[in-house]
């Protein structure tokens, strides 16, 4: 069972400054932390964009974002070197992943969260 669950949106505001009466200002907000959309002080308030289509990673930097808030959440943290030197990262990709998009993303991992080592596997073998 996983032990978190988080919808890959990314929500950027729309404009620098807006009222004081909402809760926006100009963090980046990602996944669970996305106002909801129903919300009517807030609609229309911030730019909401998923970085992975079909399974394919189309924005790595916003896809950086989400892997922030997950390790915040794992309580991982990257600047603690004996805790990320001791994270390993399994990664699941699909099958038609581009190996450019594969190379962004172990770039991500080695550089920004200093990741000692990464696997990459395609999901339809892992489901064997």
């Amino acid at each position: 069972m996983p032990k978190i669950t988080i919808p890959t949106l990314v929500g950027k505001p729309k404009f620098d400054k807006v009222l004081p009466t909402t809760n926006l200002n100009s963090q980046i907000y990602v996944g669970p932390r996305v106002p909801p959309r129903d919300q009517e002080n807030q609609r229309g308030l911030l730019n909401l964009t998923s970085p992975i289509d079909r399974g394919v990673v189309e924005n790595v930097e916003e896809y950086a974002h989400i892997l922030e808030y997950i390790y915040g959440e794992l309580k991982v943290q990257k600047k603690d070197v004996r805790s990320a030197h001791q994270t390993l990262v399994m990664l699941t990709e699909p099958i038609n992943n581009p190996k450019a998009s594969r190379a962004n993303l172990a770039q991500i991992m080695f550089e920004k969260f200093k990741a000692p080592g990464i696997i990459v596997a395609q999901q339809p073998v892992l489901s064997l």
